[in-house]
């Protein structure tokens, strides 16, 4: 990102947008992701327990409710960070509180980015690992292509970060989403 965009904006301008993103943005934005991981690490041995007896009714459910909580811890984040995003940076980043609008842009991805990650822990427990990889796999490749188009855009510069982000997971949400409903629900 930074090389592209100090080709854009010169090399300190670049370093500045891009700590803002690095260390402010993502930081935020890991927060409900650190909160859903531990869905994801708790569901897989319930799941592997009961696929293990073969109880598909206990697994049906399992997965229902892993995605449930996931989606009730991550919506108030997203909103929160969404219409709070200035407020937010002004108390934790009161001297330097730039980059606000980023965060608000980044916000919407934070539903698709924790969804993923409980997913891909129900598919770790279903023995889809491949899955997983094909998924993340295709998510980096949209990411590094988008990062590459958008952030030469003029206007945009590393609001095209933040875009091929939350695209990247939504191809991502959506890639390990059809592959749950497919083989299982």
């Amino acid at each position: 990102i930074v090389r592209i965009l100090k080709n854009v904006i010169g090399e300190s301008e670049a370093l500045i947008k891009y700590g803002i993103l690095s260390s402010k943005v993502d930081v935020l934005i890991a927060i409900p992701l650190s909160i859903t991981s531990s869905i994801s690490a708790a569901i897989i041995p319930e799941i592997s327990e009961k696929r293990a007896i073969n109880d598909i009714k206990a697994v049906e459910t399992k997965i229902i409710e892993a995605i449930d909580l996931t989606a009730m811890i991550a919506t108030p984040c997203l909103m929160g960070m969404l219409f709070y995003s200035k407020e937010i940076f002004m108390l934790l980043f009161p001297k330097s509180n730039e980059g606000f609008e980023l965060l608000a842009m980044a916000s919407v991805s934070i539903i698709f980015l924790c969804l993923t990650q409980s997913i891909n822990g129900i598919l770790q427990a279903l023995d889809k690992n491949f899955s997983i990889l094909k998924a993340s796999i295709a998510s980096i490749i949209i990411k590094v292509i988008l990062n590459v188009i958008l952030i030469n855009i003029e206007g945009i510069y590393e609001k095209g970060a933040v875009i091929s982000s939350f695209i990247a997971a939504l191809v991502s949400f959506i890639i390990v989403r059809r592959i749950l409903f497919k083989n299982f629900i």
